[in-house]
Parts: C-alpha cells; structure tokens; sequence
C-alpha cells in the first residue's frame, strides 16, 4: 500500500535514495543512502512525514533502543514537529545536522525534527 502524501528530497542536483534491502547470504547489510537521479515512481526515494504532537505520538516513533529518550513527560518538548521516514522502514529518520544529510535510527532529537513548508515545483 502506498502511502500519500510522499516526498522526495532533493540535493545534490538528485535525490536522496534509502537502501535498506537484505542481502540473501549470511552477511547483512547495513543501510545506505545517497543521492541518486530523481525518479518519483521508485519506492527508495520516496519518504513520508509524521507530525509528533504528543507525548504518546512522540515515544512510539523511537526506535534507537536507547531507553533515556523515551520521555515521561512533555514538559520540555515543542510539539508540532515533523519528522521524515523512508517510506518502507518508519523505524528511520532523516537526520540533519554538521556531518550533513543521513538516514539513521529515530530518536526525535533536534537533528530529526522538521518543520513543514510548501513550495511548488514548476
């Protein structure tokens, strides 16, 4: 099932394109990213944004089994964030911060909150 709306990232001159495939022998594969040709039909360079307005909404998109960012209470958080998944693996989020663009596991801190905003590709 495809998910509306998705986005693509672009940067680069391409866009951001999420591998997160399995390789079939025993060794795996960790999940790389780069910046690929655009192509909006291909699931990898396709992403989904979430909006965290609650404290229930917030602790379920943690995924970086590091227990001390789940919080217990909301009461230092700006709710009203985004925050930018691949579209096949919502246990990852786009990360923005001094080493540049990455896909990484979501923790919710600053380097993965977005704020949205809309502007038209002619």
């Amino acid at each position: 099932a495809v998910k509306y709306p998705n986005y693509l990232i672009y940067g680069n001159n391409g866009c951001l394109e999420y591998n997160n495939e399995k390789e079939y022998d025993s060794n795996p594969v960790a999940p790389t990213w780069k910046f690929n040709s655009c192509d909006s039909n291909k699931s990898k360079q396709q992403f989904v944004s979430h909006k965290i307005d609650n404290l229930e909404n917030y602790n379920s998109h943690i995924h970086d089994n590091i227990k001390e960012n789940i919080l217990n209470d909301d009461s230092n958080i700006m709710f009203g964030f985004n925050i930018i998944n691949p579209i096949d693996d919502d246990k990852k989020c786009l990360q923005l911060n001094n080493d540049g663009i990455s896909v990484m596991p979501c923790n919710l801190k600053y380097d993965q909150r977005f704020k949205s905003s809309y502007n038209t590709v002619l």
